[in-house]
């Protein structure tokens, strides 16, 4: 298996080198990837900030082993889409 160099973000255009992340942020509305001058290079939307920690928990795994590391798995950031589409229609149907 080779290094994994580089982490393509989950909009699919924007792919970022290892060696130019130099920390990952969670906030309550998304996931900052910042390099090594302190710039944010990279921004990951969440709508939960229990994803976000799953999101950095998941690029801190990549930088620390990119020898093992697996593409990174955004199926998550879709999961939470839809069931706040499904608490909005709940909502909806009680009013």
């Amino acid at each position: 298996m080779a290094n994994m160099t580089s982490l393509l973000l989950p909009d699919s255009k924007t792919s970022i080198a290892l060696n130019q992340i130099g920390q990952v942020v969670a906030y309550e509305n998304g996931v900052g990837i910042i390099n090594l001058r302190g710039k944010m290079i990279g921004w990951i939307p969440c709508l939960d900030e229990d994803i976000a920690a799953k999101v950095v928990a998941m690029i801190d795994q990549i930088l620390n082993n990119p020898g093992r590391a697996k593409k990174a798995d955004w199926s998550m950031l879709n999961e939470v889409k839809e069931e706040k589409v499904k608490q909005q229609k709940v909502k909806e149907e009680k009013v």
